[in-house]
């Protein structure tokens, strides 16, 4: 064939559909980018801003932040069983399907795990976690946020999580699934 064929120009279009949908023009900049090695010195540079960068994503000052290079899953995994050794106690609540693999994966592990059930799709009842951790010492209280939870997840798991505060336990999140659509001030 000896017929030569143009370069790609797509014009450029708003797409209000639920998908595709349209990107900022940052985004189709940094696609566009060269790549660059893993032990390039400029990648080296660049991952260390990642952490400040996912402490403004997720709104915390918590200097432990840092991307897991991971499935959901994984990230999961490395959640619930870096903190938890065997005699610990752990809360996990479960309303979904990332919440109850959080409670399967916590399960497998040497912690006893108390596990706070509420109806697929509905949100903990955050005096059943307070009730639940009630004259025990709780190591870890595991929630998914937002993950086939019922619209108002976002206000309950803060609410879970001053429950967990007053208990005088730490609480980790699962928050990759509603961080996507919640304003990042």
């Amino acid at each position: 064939m000896t017929e030569s064929i143009g370069e790609l120009l797509p014009p450029a279009r708003l797409m209000l559909t639920p998908g595709p949908s349209s990107m900022d023009p940052r985004v189709y900049r940094a696609l566009a980018a060269p790549l660059v090695g893993h032990m390039d010195p400029w990648f080296t540079e660049m991952m260390g801003d990642l952490p400040v960068l996912l402490r403004k994503v997720f709104q915390t000052q918590n200097r432990i932040t840092f991307p897991i290079s991971a499935s959901g899953s994984g990230g999961i995994e490395a959640a619930v069983l870096n903190p938890v050794e065997a005699g610990d106690e752990c809360i996990v609540c479960v309303n979904g399907m990332f919440s109850e693999r959080m409670a399967i994966i916590a399960e497998r592990s040497p912690a006893k795990v108390i596990r706070v059930d509420a109806p697929l799709g509905r949100p903990v009842d955050p005096e059943e976690i307070r009730r639940a951790g009630q004259g025990r010492k709780i190591k870890f209280i595991g929630l998914a946020h937002g993950c086939c939870t019922a619209p108002g997840g976002l206000p309950q798991s803060s609410r879970r999580s001053r429950r967990a505060s007053d208990c005088g336990h730490g609480c980790n999140a699962c928050r990759r699934p509603t961080r996507c659509g919640s304003p990042a001030d």
